[in-house]
């Protein structure tokens, strides 16, 4: 551990309180970016590069389409290709069509059907289609060749079966064997599963005081009886019962207007 941080208050692991001398700290300031700033070490500067190397992802239409065509002129179109007929998405290929009136490029998706080839433009695609295509290859790369993907929402669009399938391609040894790293931001639990994940792996946000978001580790919740939750306690059903916290307030409306 290099730092945890509460608030204001910052304890430092070993290595940091070798390295910090007193200086002034702004709590406004992430702690990282105050240690990149103020500390020229090594230990900071590879902690700051995880952040920089990651790939940050958010679904929307119009960004996967432009991050689609970034990966296809990278030469990435047989990878997406591959991917998606893994996840029985069955098309045969990408065509990015540039033209001056459309300030930019435009992604066809080739499709066979009955021994006869057609087209369709990216966003005539269905929802769960654009973004399984936008996601693909910075989610075959990162298996390739190591790597952090961050995706926002990553359930939105798609099928629970494929959103576990996905999220079992990182933990599989035999396809990630560079070690890549997927965190994401979820609302389904038919993943929380203790066959999906360890207890460190889940993380909770709920809005805490001010409206500020608190995050806390299901490994680190005590049952009624003072113990940890078990490694086998069925994570999904436990959450929606109230257990872990991190639930939704939700009240009647009394009156429509």
């Amino acid at each position: 551990m290099l730092f945890e941080r509460e608030g204001a208050e910052v304890s430092l692991g070993p290595t940091l309180r070798k390295l910090v001398t007193a200086a002034k700290f702004n709590p406004s300031l992430p702690y990282l970016s105050f240690l990149c700033i103020n500390f020229d070490a090594p230990v900071v500067q590879e902690a700051a590069s995880w952040f920089l190397d990651a790939v940050f992802l958010n679904y929307n239409s119009s960004y996967l389409e432009r991050m689609l065509e970034q990966m296809l002129d990278e030469g990435d179109s047989r990878e997406v290709t591959r991917f998606l007929r893994a996840v029985d998405v069955r098309i045969d290929g990408f065509r990015v069509e540039r033209a001056p009136e459309w300030r930019g490029q435009r992604v066809f998706v080739r499709h066979e059907m009955g021994g006869k080839a057609y087209e369709l433009r990216l966003s005539e695609e269905s929802a769960g289609t654009q973004k399984l295509m936008g996601l693909a290859a910075y989610l075959m790369t990162a298996l390739e060749r190591g790597g952090t993907v961050v995706v926002d929402e990553l359930d939105a669009k798609l099928h629970p079966k494929l959103l576990r399938y996905v999220i079992l391609l990182f933990k599989d040894l035999e396809v990630n064997k560079s070690g890549a790293q997927l965190i994401f931001s979820s609302q389904d639990v038919s993943t929380m599963r203790n066959d999906v994940f360890r207890r460190d792996e889940i993380w909770f946000a709920a809005r805490g005081e001010g409206e500020a978001s608190q995050l806390w580790s299901l490994a680190d919740i005590h049952e009624a009886n003072g113990n940890l939750v078990s490694k086998n306690a069925a994570f999904d059903k436990q959450y929606l019962s109230g257990r872990y916290g991190a639930d939704p307030y939700l009240t009647r409306i009394e009156e429509w207007d």
